[in-house]
């Protein structure tokens, strides 16, 4: 009872941190993944890749409130916002939002200095966000941007500056991160014009298929690009080019279904990022050195 009693309060602050709506956090940690992988040569320091990965999900979660709260300064109304709908205080949602960034900071505290400097950019990514929504069509290159940062993270977590394969992977998961969160504003465009949240998936309006399909592929050929740099073999071949038979199936799901499309597509890349993801430990466990 005391258990069911605990759940049903807490209830509407996990749904103020979406963690009833995980795709996003799976998107998020998976390059993560990635990096930490290829940083360490398959020989992972497990400890410091889950305290990023920790730290990573809190602040996700942390933005989520931000997001929020501007939606519901921006229309006392807004129907997506738990803030505006008052379902969760103001003040309680402060207080919340404080605590996540408090704890990935102390998460993130042993891994270094250097770690730490490129974390410093967290809360600049956060400002810039909440400026860029109401300003510029650029909410989702940002938002890029931001998810791509945790590459480089990722790296030094391992003990490691990034190489030029690590950039290069960092500029395939800013194009990758791109692309999909442009999919998920797609059918949110009416509720932010309404609110005058501005995104790239208003600037392309019907064109929005024309930009995904250009991200993608570019994300793909720099995914190649880093696996070269890398010198990674067969199975990471393999995994890029399961990813481009996905990409072809997400573009027909774009295209075939135009109310839903986009959303079934946005879902569908996790599938991706795990196939990747899977070229990238077989990889290393050919060569044996995944451990």
């Amino acid at each position: 009872m005391i258990i069911a009693g605990w759940y049903r309060q807490s209830l509407p602050y996990l749904y103020l941190c979406r963690l009833h709506r995980p795709t996003d956090l799976l998107l998020l940690l998976i390059p993560a993944i990635w990096a930490s992988l290829l940083a360490s040569g398959g020989d992972l320091q497990w400890g410091p890749m889950l305290a990023l990965l920790l730290a990573a999900s809190l602040v996700r979660c942390a933005m989520w409130i931000l997001a929020d709260w501007q939606d519901s300064r921006l229309a006392t109304d807004a129907s997506e916002s738990f803030i505006a709908q008052q379902l969760v205080s103001l003040r309680h949602a402060q207080h919340l939002f404080l605590l996540l960034w408090g704890l990935a900071l102390l998460l993130l505290l042993p891994l270094g200095g250097k770690l730490l400097l490129l974390a410093s950019a967290a809360p600049l990514f956060a400002l810039g966000l909440f400026w860029i929504r109401t300003r510029l069509y650029l909410t989702q290159l940002w938002l890029g941007l931001a998810i791509a940062w945790l590459v480089p993270m990722a790296w030094l977590a391992q003990g490691v500056w990034p190489n030029k394969g690590g950039w290069l992977l960092f500029t395939a998961v800013a194009l990758w991160a791109s692309a999909y969160t442009t999919l998920y504003a797609l059918p949110r465009a009416p509720y932010e014009q309404r609110l005058g949240i501005r995104s790239l998936a208003q600037l392309f309006a019907e064109h929005s298929w024309l930009f995904f399909l250009l991200l993608q592929s570019a994300a793909i050929f720099s995914l190649w690009l880093a696996g070269q740099q890398l010198a990674l073999g067969l199975f990471y071949s393999l995994g890029l080019v399961v990813a481009l038979l996905l990409l072809l199936w997400q573009f027909w799901l774009l295209l075939s279904t135009p109310g839903r499309g986009a959303l079934r597509c946005y879902h569908h890349q996790s599938w991706t990022g795990i196939a990747i993801g899977c070229g990238i430990a077989f990889d290393y466990l050919c060569k044996g050195s995944l451990g």
